[in-house]
């Protein structure tokens, strides 16, 4: 390996991945929000979600689903092209699982805005789309029929990301794969920790919002949350306990 090359890779994708397209896009179409701060009241209860991540989330919560999706765009191709690029230009080398790992780094703590970033989810998304595009569509289809089965939409968002670290592994053997994969998915679950315990007190309280709720606030669609709802197997078994009570 070429130690200067990478150190161009790391640099280089540190700070693209630096560069904030949802700061971007809200100072043009809705310069007032901050999006650093996203409170979210819990439908039928006095709780409040507060997410604290610069992401396509939080510019869909005020500029809606279309500029939400432009932001997702953006930070997948900040990602990608750089990942993909110094792939086909050393393809026999790990610098491009260098780049990749260092946008995610610089998406999350980026050093232009105070280290004050996102979760880093459309970066993931886009290096694994140079990475691994047919484990990403596999993973993607498991998860989403892991969390139709089970009824939870997190289940469904999660599940790709978790099982991406097994497969990579078993997939190439290589110790870069794995350590770009366990470093993404580190990044990523620790900036979800302020919103994982939110969620775990409301589970726990009972006061979790529906799928279709969920779905709504995500920009997921409330189709498929309100399909979860009443045909996962868990309704489906409530509804059957329910009917037997009745007999």
């Amino acid at each position: 390996m070429d130690i200067s090359i990478a150190i161009i890779a790391l640099i280089t994708g540190y700070l693209l991945g630096s560069i904030s397209f949802a700061r971007l896009i809200i100072r043009i179409v809705a310069p007032q929000a901050d999006i650093t701060r996203v409170v979210e009241p819990v439908p039928n209860t006095n709780e409040v979600f507060v997410f604290r991540s610069v992401s396509a989330t939080s510019v869909r919560y005020y500029a809606g689903n279309k500029m939400g999706c432009l932001t997702s765009v953006l930070d997948m191709l900040k990602a990608f092209l750089p990942t993909l690029l110094f792939r086909l230009l050393f393809p026999e080398m790990p610098y491009f699982l260098i780049a990749a790992s260092a946008v995610i780094l610089g998406h999350n703590f980026p050093i232009f805005h105070g280290f004050k970033g996102g979760r880093g989810e459309s970066p993931i998304l886009g290096s694994l789309l140079a990475v691994d595009p047919i484990g990403l569509f596999i993973l993607n289809v498991v998860g989403m029929l892991t969390g139709a089965l089970v009824g939870n939409l997190m289940v469904m968002h999660w599940t790709g990301y978790i099982l991406m670290i097994p497969w990579l592994w078993l997939r190439t053997g290589d110790p870069w794969h794995l350590g770009y994969i366990l470093l993404a998915n580190g990044l990523y679950w620790f900036a979800l920790v302020p919103e994982l315990k939110q969620y775990i007190r409301l589970i726990r309280t009972n006061q979790a919002p529906s799928q279709e709720e969920t779905a709504r606030f995500l920009g997921m669609g409330k189709r498929l949350g309100r399909f979860l709802d009443r045909y996962s197997l868990p309704a489906l078994y409530l509804r059957w306990r329910k009917q037997k009570k009745g007999e």
